[in-house]
């Protein structure tokens, strides 16, 4: 099983569901990684007040409004505020600890994170577990793939 996001792994225990989560590996003297989430608040190109619309954007990123958000009925959703994150880490039950201990070491989504993490990985992990490709022929694959994507994206 693989939860996706914050919203998942709240829905997982909110069901009484037993689960356990791992740490991502990584090679002798590498650094371990996993992805993190965050949240998008875009302004529009052509909007009539910009200054307006920055100050409600910085308004959605601030701790308060972040922790807020997931206290709320509808939260489940982690905060992506450092200092939120750690306001309501400090609440969640025990079983979210060895999730929160990857924190510091995770790293925001990047460019094209659809195509390498939904569109590459995912089906890459599923080909590992059914047992058609080895861990390293799998992220072989994917690493080709992906670096023919950013150079057809980015140039490079």
């Amino acid at each position: 099983m693989n939860a996706g996001s914050s919203s998942e792994v709240n829905s997982t225990v909110n069901a009484g569901i037993s689960f356990t989560i791992g740490r991502v590996p990584h090679p002798p003297g590498g650094q371990n990684g996993t992805w993190g989430g965050g949240t998008a608040v875009a302004v529009p190109v052509g909007v009539k007040n910009v200054d307006l619309s920055m100050k409600l954007a910085r308004f959605f990123g601030e701790t308060e409004v972040q922790v807020q958000r997931f206290l709320s009925p509808v939260g489940a959703v982690l905060p992506a505020n450092w200092d939120a994150l750690i306001t309501v880490g400090r609440q969640l039950p025990a079983v979210w600890g060895p999730l929160l201990d990857q924190f510091p070491e995770a790293r925001p989504r990047t460019p094209l994170w659809i195509d390498y993490y939904v569109n590459q990985l995912n089906p890459a992990m599923n080909a590992v577990v059914r047992g058609d490709k080895t861990p390293e022929q799998a992220l072989e694959e994917v690493q080709l793939v992906m670096e023919e994507r950013f150079r057809e994206v980015f140039g490079k």
